[in-house]
């Protein structure tokens, strides 16, 4: 493929992109430890990204489409380099949680790029396989950021995950600056709140589009209350060691690559995506719902993290295809957007609420009680949508 280059810098861009989502949760007991951090600051820290990048998502998409997508993933290369190097080189918790904030502006600028560009840089086949390729960088990350987070402070020093993001956004800025082809301005449209209002206001004149992003919301609200404080659970039991949830963390991420790969596989025993949804709810509640009754066993935590990731892994994708399949071509940028900023509200919000939460109770039950309330209410949401069958989705 002679545009090697261009699908290196977009798989770089999007590991960038889910791995920062995905280490810091691990990492939290470290940079307590480190910086002597208490509840409060670990709250903030937890927020500080999501918080700004769900205004940049809904907001940075006609500023992209006004001066240039290229322009735009080298400054947000530029920014994350910022980020990551100058959180390596700080002794205060305060400023891990400002440069947090920070990132919040930058990261979403690949996000929101990486795959236009795709489409407007590879042709025909190559742009199928180029898709593919870079929305595998996802699962890779996750595989990576879960047990690296694990593990720094402990075996290797805590800031090395920043470090890895700073090198890798240096080499994404080498090769967006040699091989990115960089444009003019592509339309001249003002940019104002009438606009913003007209792009956004699809969303609540249709019922399902709206129901399907208040189920995906709080779907993933509901992930985050648990995920946030489950390595911190696991280690405070005494029994499980740093190594062993890093391994956990390897297996439930090559599930998560293989839940990708498979749902189609699936999909077959069921006679519309909306019907697995709902079994796949019902699957995670019933997998969360046990965990706090086993904190020292390894082998039963890691078959039901196991399931609940499997289960996350072909929840969103699911939903993905039957809610881009309710609006039309112009329409889908502008719901990427939204849907991205649903994601960064509900991390924000479940990663508050699941530190609060495991802080008042240690056992674990409370964060695993409002995640089944909260699918629960998911499972009430998608109940009052009506859908075509997978297949016909698909097709």
């Amino acid at each position: 493929m002679k545009k090697k280059p261009l699908l290196i810098l977009f798989f770089i861009g999007y590991f960038i992109v889910n791995f920062n989502l995905s280490f810091l949760y691990p990492l939290l007991p470290s940079i307590k430890q480190h910086f002597s951090g208490n509840e409060k600051d670990l709250a903030l820290l937890l927020a500080a990204f999501p918080t700004i990048a769900l205004f940049s998502n809904l907001f940075l998409g006609p500023f992209i489409d006004k001066f240039g997508k290229e322009k735009f993933y080298i400054i947000g290369t530029l920014g994350c380099m910022f980020c990551f190097v100058g959180t390596v080189f700080i002794n205060d918790i305060k400023w891990v949680i400002i440069f947090r904030f920070l990132s919040g502006m930058f990261v979403p600028m690949l996000g929101a790029t990486i795959f236009p560009l795709i489409v407007e840089n590879f042709e025909g086949k190559e742009k199928l396989f180029a898709s593919g390729v870079v929305q595998g960088a996802a699962s890779v990350a996750q595989l990576i950021a879960l047990p690296i987070g694990v593990i720094s402070g402990d075996t290797i020093p805590w800031h090395i995950p920043f470090t890895t993001l700073f090198s890798l956004s240096l080499i994404s800025l080498a090769i967006g600056i040699l091989f990115l082809k960089f444009k003019h301005t592509e339309h001249s449209d003002k940019i104002n709140l009438a606009s913003y209002i007209t792009s956004y206001k699809f969303v609540f004149m249709q019922k399902p589009v709206f129901l399907y992003i208040s189920s995906y919301t709080l779907y993933g609200f509901a992930v985050f209350i648990v995920f946030s404080m489950y390595p911190l659970w696991l280690l405070s039991s005494g029994r499980i060691t740093n190594h062993q949830i890093a391994l956990m963390f390897i297996i439930t991420g090559i599930i998560d690559l293989l839940a990708s790969v498979s749902i189609n596989y699936f999909s077959k025993f069921f006679s519309s995506s909306l019907k697995f949804m709902r079994t796949l709810i019902i699957i995670s509640i019933v997998s969360v719902a046990f965990v706090p009754f086993f904190p020292t066993n390894l082998i039963a935590q890691v078959v039901l993290f196991s399931t609940f990731t499997w289960v996350r892994a072909c929840f969103s994708p699911l939903l993905f295809v039957e809610i881009y399949s309710l609006v039309s071509k112009n329409e889908r940028s502008t719901l990427n957007g939204l849907m991205n900023a649903s994601f960064q509200l509900a991390t924000s919000c479940g990663g508050i609420v699941g530190t609060w939460l495991y802080y008042y109770s240690t056992s674990f039950i409370l964060n695993t009680a409002i995640f089944c309330l909260s699918v629960t209410l998911c499972l009430l949401v998608l109940t009052g949508i009506k859908t075509k069958s997978l297949e016909e989705l698909i097709n």
